[in-house]
């Protein structure tokens, strides 16, 4: 009896709740995004229960199956309960304009150097950054001059990947090595290898993304080899189905117990292949991105690093993709082919804003990473108003006096947008963890850094000189090495010295 009026209670119970979420939500019973965003009073509830949703140290598997009915891109809300941008598309072709791109954000889309943020933001970045204190000025404003020193290292490093390597690749014009980044307030110093390594002895630094990251890392990793070759630790393969085999890379300074390594993460969150139903009834693999898990391959490889260097871009903005929240498709990028999609011009802003949202929050609640945590900003590429397969390209041989904005432009600002909402939720002892390694407008300036047609050696364009299929796009997108990205280290060193100063206070 007494088991029977426990189970009445239950069931009672069970109805109530279901009644009070018809209520609220008036016509329609609680699905599970009304338990998370338009059920306020429950909200604190789910999310404590399901905080591993959005910042997961584990994972979930993702059930989804690919069916023939337009039910598997059902939505099951609009965008327009997340604060979508207005619904404006650019000369038609689907691509947003800075102007309503920065409606949504909230902040200003022109990049100048004067002022290329709202004064609040500003004012912020002097409260982040520092730029108020003693000795420290804003290193993101200046310009770039000429400069009579020599790189630290030449095109002979062995760690330069063939695409990047211009000058043996044959590009006449080296004069884009000659120049320094002179902030407007204060001097930028070179890095010092030796002094840098001394000072980091007995640490790791690890850097996670993309080919842009991978590219930052063989860099510095260039410059330190200068002091002492370094020892591999690992080179290890990372096989995804359907995709172009990747590596982590790791490294070795043992006079300074230093470790630098890689880790290929272009989305910084989990993906996965799944062949989908198209509009001509064939299937194609495509990508689908979870933007609240993220990658396996970061998260596997964050015990032990001391400085963590992140950044993602580009893959977010060409490539075709069925994007997923809490485990349910939400729309899709590029897809205007898939069977049942339609789509939505107000998806990508939000996708990426809610990436770099989540992997900050993810990344500094994870118990195994105990480093400090650096978003590097956005490399910005040069391809001007083409795209790099319909003919863009960077014939630059000298920096810019003005920025080219590229299209890829308002992904800067979602970067320092939600840097800044994810530093001000933060503990003091969490904030002093969380940097922002600003690159963006200086880099701007720097159309002559990129290969270009420079990216294939001439043994390798001379082989394919009558192959149809051989890809002779050019590269504005990766750095010529050595080139303009040596001085991101030197922000790199500037950094820290300040998270050092930090720590001693």
């Amino acid at each position: 009896m007494e088991t029977m009026l426990i189970r009445s209670w239950i069931f009672l119970g069970f109805v109530l709740f279901i009644l009070l979420g018809y209520i609220s939500n008036k016509n329609k019973f609680l699905s599970s995004d009304d338990l998370f965003g338009g059920t306020t009073w429950l909200q604190p509830i789910f999310n404590k229960q399901f905080a591993y949703l959005q910042f997961p140290s584990k994972y979930i598997n993702n059930q989804l199956l690919l069916t023939s009915t337009t039910d598997y891109f059902n939505i099951g809300r609009k965008l327009n309960n997340i604060n979508p941008i207005k619904d404006e598309l650019e000369n038609g072709e689907g691509k947003l304009s800075q102007d309503s791109i920065s409606n949504y954000l909230g902040i200003e889309s022109n990049f100048n150097n004067s002022d290329h943020l709202k004064k609040e933001i500003d004012h912020d970045k002097a409260d982040v950054f520092g730029f108020k204190d003693e000795g420290t000025c804003d290193l993101t404003k200046g310009n770039w001059v000429h400069d009579i020193r020599k790189p630290l290292y030449n095109a002979s490093c062995p760690f330069i990947e063939s695409y990047s390597n211009c000058e043996v690749n044959g590009r006449p014009d080296l004069e884009f090595i000659n120049w320094k980044w002179k902030p407007k307030d204060c001097e930028l110093p070179q890095i010092n290898p030796k002094a840098f390594m001394e000072s980091m002895r007995g640490q790791s630094i690890a850097f996670v993304g993309d080919s842009v990251n991978r590219n930052h890392f063989q860099s510095l990793l260039c410059i330190l080899s200068q002091v002492e070759k370094p020892i591999t630790l690992f080179t290890t393969e990372i096989r995804e189905e359907f995709e172009a085999l990747r590596y982590n890379h790791g490294y070795l300074f043992r006079s300074f117990a230093l470790s630098l390594s890689y880790y290929w993460s272009n989305f910084l969150v989990q993906k996965t292949n799944k062949f989908i139903l198209m509009n001509d009834n064939t299937t194609q693999n495509m990508r689908h991105i979870d933007i609240d898990i993220m990658d396996r391959n970061l998260v596997q490889n964050l015990a032990g690093i001391d400085i963590l260097i992140i950044s993602t871009a580009h893959w977010y903005l060409l490539n075709p993709m069925i994007i997923l929240e809490r485990n349910q498709v939400i729309g899709g990028h590029n897809c205007k082919n898939v069977m049942g999609m339609i789509e939505d011009p107000n998806l990508l802003p939000y996708v990426y804003k809610k990436v770099i949202h989540n992997v900050l929050k993810g990344l500094l609640s994870t118990p195994q990473f105990k480093g400090t945590l650096l978003l590097r900003s956005l490399s910005p590429d040069h391809f001007g108003h083409k795209r790099h397969d319909t003919g863009g390209s960077c014939n630059f041989t000298t920096p810019l006096n003005n920025p080219i904005y590229s299209h890829s432009i308002w992904m800067y600002n979602v970067q320092l947008q939600e840097f800044l909402n994810v530093y001000k939720t933060l503990d003091s002892p969490t904030m002093v963890r969380l940097k922002f390694l600003d690159i963006t407008y200086s880099s701007q300036l720097r159309g002559d850094g990129h290969p270009n047609n420079y990216r294939y050696s001439k043994e390798l364009n001379t082989m394919f000189m009558n192959d149809v299929n051989f890809d002779r796009s050019n590269d504005c997108v990766h750095w010529c090495l050595p080139g303009p990205i040596d001085m991101w280290n030197d922000i790199l060193v500037e950094t820290l010295r300040l998270i050092k100063l930090e720590g001693e206070m």
